[in-house]
């Protein structure tokens, strides 16, 4: 007996022993890497850049005793460069330039920082930039001059900038930039593992683990460590947070399971449509309602004022050029999207038209407000209706609570949920629920082979591919199921049976036309050919492989910038130990998506937010994901953390991306891990207490008459959504 008491005694004493040899060696890091830090926080290379021209090489740039060679940006009368992040503290920006045509003025807008006078010859200047520093940095030269159809302004042949800051070391504050760092974060750490393994000796071996790696990360980037502290924090409040939330949930899941799904999904969906719904048509989006505009407003499939930008009220339309075979303006864009928009766009039309006879300011050219408002709150009602199909989905596999909670991590804590609500104008929500459909017609194939099935999938199919073409390859699921079908009825010489799935399949061929027939003619019409692609750059190329940027490159690498996608494929490796046929289905189809797509040039789906094209395959990867969330069914608080991590790491990331925490052009980011990882502060606050750019804000701060009706009649569409949903989920439930 006393021999146990003796080891309990030195187990703890063992224990205590570490953790404050850790806790010390954390203050003793955290001092010194913060003092390090003090005179240089962050560098950084500029290249988001306004008003310069490109990027040009020469041999012989004027230096100070001879010629240099290297490359250069000419700017124009005006310029300007973006630097990330924006920063409490002050910055000294360093440049080094030719202004041979006048004195150049550096400043912020509304301050000039410094006057670079007229050299023409390679100089560098050191400029500081106050606190609260900027983010943009503005050039302006007066005397710009124009050269060869160009107005020139200052040369720029290399810009970087380092952070400064004046900490007090002492007092209050040297205690609170003492422990608010590595030592806080390590605390975190240790109390969330010893929440989760209820493990001393297993929680003080993880600290120990990030101490270390932390001590190794400082002799690469001291103050990069530094910088990464808050959201390491982030990420283990939002595991804490988890772990209470699911201990609760276990506590009254008995009163929470009265509740029905659809309601916990609508809930989501109405929260998510009243904190971001936007109501936005640019780029791309632009390209897309282009069809159902030009058809209904101009009557033609002329698209020459629609992408003209001073004839449009939208920002960055597609400009293709024109067709080689009819000189008509190309809109390389899919048609399906519109055809799903027409009914509420007729809608819109019809309020903006009462409008307009009532007396208000409205205008019934397709532009209005009233119609972007319509357009992208049916893009919210495919969000709506990916998340119940996918839910019902999962349920072949998966218990309710599973179901649920996947559907839920897939509509947050990815990108779906950025473009459902804050860029409805895109049409990935509507892909996403198309392709939900399809894998889940495709697997009721294998028991239900009534002809009514097979046609719903060839129409679903067909609808997908007319949306999006990339979807072309979420096809290869409801092929390989009939093709097992057919080859089952042929190994059992079924022979009536095959005849049968013959004419069935020849069904299928014709509503496949019926559904592709309207993008068809306007590749006849726009191209003066029935199959006529105009468009180049979703052209396979392998010599553009980009698997390993792709996954874990800073340009949205699926890892960083979605986990919960990099964890559903490697869910579905684990599914498909205990379902071949179905594991092996979805593999192969998200194998061929994503070496399809990182074989393009333009692969990162340019400057939206994330991977966006893997919205696709999201109900493949959900499965995934949910076969993981299963193996952790009785750890349910595990479960949930895992889930509310993941939710709140990718809300984080979108938050900060809204916020232009981030660069947006693909040729824009830092080539590092620091666009992901790095943040001033534990919880980005701007976008909770700045709500400008949410669209229900104007209903408060400018009650025009205008604004009124329109949210109002939104509001009741969303009654009636929520209404037709539930009415719908019943009858799903009722035939099974």
């Amino acid at each position: 007996m006393q021999e146990m008491k003796r080891r309990t005694y030195l187990r703890w004493f063992s224990i205590i022993v570490v953790c404050i040899s850790m806790l010390y060696a954390s203050i003793a890091l955290q001092i010194r890497y913060a003092q390090s830090g003090v005179t240089r926080f962050m560098q950084h290379r500029s290249e988001n850049i306004l008003g310069f021209y490109g990027e040009e090489y020469s041999q012989t740039i004027p230096g100070v005793d001879s010629f240099r060679q290297g490359s250069y940006r000419w700017s124009g009368k005006d310029a300007q460069i973006d630097i990330w992040p924006a920063s409490a503290s002050g910055r000294i920006l360093e440049l080094t330039y030719i202004a041979p045509f006048g004195a150049v003025r550096i400043g912020d807008g509304q301050h000039t920082y410094a006057v670079l006078t007229t050299t023409p010859i390679l100089r560098t200047a050191h400029v500081l930039i106050p606190a609260p520093a900027s983010p943009s940095i503005y050039f302006y030269t007066p005397e710009a001059q124009r050269v060869e159809n160009h107005t020139l302004g200052i040369m720029v042949t290399d810009l970087s900038w380092q952070g400064s800051t004046t900490r007090d070391w002492s007092g209050s504050s040297w205690w609170a930039h003492t422990f608010a760092g590595i030592p806080l974060s390590l605390m975190l750490v240790f109390a969330v593992t010893w929440a989760l393994t209820r493990s001393f000796t297993g929680a003080c071996a993880v600290a120990a683990g990030v101490l270390t790696s932390i001590a190794v990360a400082g002799l690469w980037h001291a103050t990069v460590v530094i910088a990464m502290q808050p959201t390491l924090q982030f990420i283990c409040l939002s595991a804490g947070s988890a772990y209470v939330l699911g201990r609760t949930a276990q506590h009254w899941r008995h009163h929470l399971q009265r509740v029905p799904a659809a309601w916990w999904l609508i809930a989501v969906w109405v929260i998510s449509l009243l904190c971001y719904f936007r109501p936005l048509i640019q780029s791309d989006g632009a390209g897309y309602y282009a069809f159902v505009r030009s058809v209904f407003i101009d009557g033609d499939i002329d698209f020459r004022n629609d992408f003209t930008p001073k004839l449009t009220p939208f920002l960055w339309p597609p400009d293709y050029g024109t067709s080689r075979y009819t000189g008509a303006t190309i809109n390389p864009f899919s048609v399906g999207p519109a055809i799903y928009w027409t009914p509420m766009w007729l809608v819109s039309h019809g309020i903006t038209l009462a409008g307009k006879f009532a007396g208000l300011p409205w205008q019934a050219d397709g532009y209005d407000m009233t119609y972007v408002v319509f357009i992208t709150f049916a893009t919210a009602v495919a969000g709506l209706g990916a998340m119940m199909t996918l839910y019902q989905l999962l349920q072949r596999w998966y218990t309710p609570s599973v179901a649920l909670l996947t559907t839920v991590t897939m509509y947050a804590g990815t990108n779906l949920l950025f473009y459902t609500v804050y860029e409805g104008g895109y049409i990935h929500a509507l892909s996403t629920w198309l392709s939900v459909i399809v894998v889940a017609l495709a697997c009721r194939l294998e028991h239900d082979q009534r002809l009514r099935i097979w046609l719903w999938c060839a129409g679903a199919t067909a609808a997908l591919i007319l949306t999006y073409w990339v979807n072309a390859i979420v096809a290869i699921v409801p092929i390989l199921s009939i093709m097992r079908l057919c080859w089952q009825r042929y190994q059992q010489h079924d022979w009536d049976t095959l005849k049968r799935y013959g004419a069935y399949i020849i069904g299928m061929l014709a509503i496949a036309s019926i559904v592709l027939a309207p993008q068809f003619m306007v590749w006849q019409i726009m191209q003066g050919g029935w199959y006529r692609v105009p468009r180049e750059s979703v052209r396979f190329t392998p010599q553009e492989f980009q698997l390993v940027a792709f996954f874990v490159g800073p340009l949205f690498g699926m890892v960083w910038w979605t986990p919960v996608y990099a964890l559903g494929l490697i869910g579905l490796f684990l599914f498909a130990r205990t379902h071949r046929w179905q594991g092996a289905v979805f593999i192969l189809t998200c194998a061929v998506f994503i070496v399809y797509n990182t074989s393009i040039p333009n692969w990162h789906g340019g400057s939206g937010y994330g991977l966006r094209r893997l919205t696709s395959i999201l109900p493949m990867l959900a499965i995934g994901f949910a076969h993981i969330l299963q193996q952790y069914a009785r750890y349910l608080s595990s479960a949930w953390v895992l889930s509310a991590t993941c939710i709140a790491w990718s809300l984080r990331l979108m938050l900060r991306y809204n916020e232009y925490k981030y660069q947006r052009g693909p040729e824009e980011f830092l080539q590092t891990l620091r666009v992901s990882l790095l943040s001033p502060s534990i919880l980005p606050t701007e976008p909770f207490l700045h709500l400008q750019s949410i669209w229900w804000r104007g209903l408060w701060t400018q009650p025009t008459l205008e604004h009124i009706i329109i949210s109002s009649v939104v509001v009741v569409m969303i009654g009636v959504t929520i209404y037709g949903t539930l009415t719908i989920m019943r009858k799903v439930q009722a035939h099974g």
